[in-house]
């Protein structure tokens, strides 16, 4: 039996002055970790990430971030806890 386990690419943005204060721009799944490698560092070195981005973010700097997708039992756990919230949140009248 063959294991796959995809690999989360997350796109960052920050300001010179203020490398602190990091934010995500987009999420994307990848095949393993070759291919996030790749996408990060062609969205990077692409204008892709300046579209829709403000005035203000124009002289922001873009990295990027690659990790493995959780563990099956760790994202059903979330599932679980997720489910708890939502049956507990209160009902709209």
């Amino acid at each position: 039996m063959t294991q796959w386990v995809p690999w989360l690419l997350i796109l960052l943005t920050w300001s010179e002055g203020a490398p602190e204060d990091r934010q995500v721009v987009k999420i994307e799944v990848a095949v393993d970790q070759q291919e996030c490698e790749k996408l990060g560092e062609d969205y990077v070195r692409s204008d892709k990430l300046s579209d829709g981005v403000s005035e203000a973010q124009a002289s922001s700097r873009f990295g990027f971030v690659c990790s493995a997708f959780p563990e099956r039992e760790s994202f059903n756990a979330a599932v679980e806890r997720w489910k708890a919230q939502l049956r507990e949140a209160p009902k709209p009248e």
